[in-house]
């Protein structure tokens, strides 16, 4: 089963990782999925239930270097829920200075590209509950992404029309105190939509 998780893992992961990763699974019974991208999440923990199986699931559209910090992120659930069972807050101080701890191991063994790991180190003391939230982050991650046919939505003019992955098309409008102010060409209705939420320009 060891054996199959490590293969399972080894396509998705940056050079030296998986070890590291494989020590911190040792011992345990986990089911690994990895998921289609989820617009939702990134990544899950699911604790046993019935059965002494952890359940992780990854997004597999993640590049290697986001797919390691959700895979550590989950990782960090599963080895607090083994620690302390489901008192602990899901994202509380608890979990947060595991998720360091654990960041903090990788930095060690320069996993990461330096613009990435200068953002890890300024916030690891406090890590957010999701990468997706942590915009400097998002920014660093997005250069290593393999398709670039998408920009952030802060980098179009006011003004210009863009599409989301699922089809949908609006048009920018002014800035708000974090959001973009938006507007649906569906449905003619503003939404609030984060600057650095991936888009295609399109003409309209």
């Amino acid at each position: 089963m060891k054996k199959d998780l490590q293969d399972g893992l080894r396509p998705y992961l940056p050079d030296r990782s998986l070890e590291i990763v494989m020590e911190w699974v040792s011992g345990r019974r986990i089911f690994m999925r990895i998921a289609r991208g989820r617009r939702t999440k990134l990544g899950d923990y699911r604790p046993p239930v019935k059965d002494d199986i952890h359940r992780i699931s990854v997004n597999g559209d993640l590049n290697p270097y986001e797919f390691l910090i959700t895979l550590t992120h989950e990782i960090a659930h599963m080895l607090i829920w083994e620690k302390y069972s489901r008192r602990p807050r899901p994202h509380g101080i608890t979990w947060k200075k595991q998720y360091a701890y654990m960041l903090g191991l990788l930095i060690e063994k320069n996993i990461f590209p330096l613009e990435i790991q200068s953002v890890i180190c300024k916030q690891v003391d406090n890590p957010k509950a999701s990468s997706k939230i942590n915009t400097e982050l998002v920014r660093a991650l997005h250069s290593h992404n393999p398709v670039q046919s998408c920009v952030f939505l802060e980098d179009l003019p006011s003004g210009a029309f863009f599409s989301l992955n699922n089809g949908r098309r609006f048009q920018k409008q002014e800035k708000l105190r974090k959001w973009y102010r938006c507007i649906s060409q569906d449905n003619h209705k503003a939404y609030r939509i984060s600057p650095v939420t991936k888009v295609i320009p399109v003409e309209f």
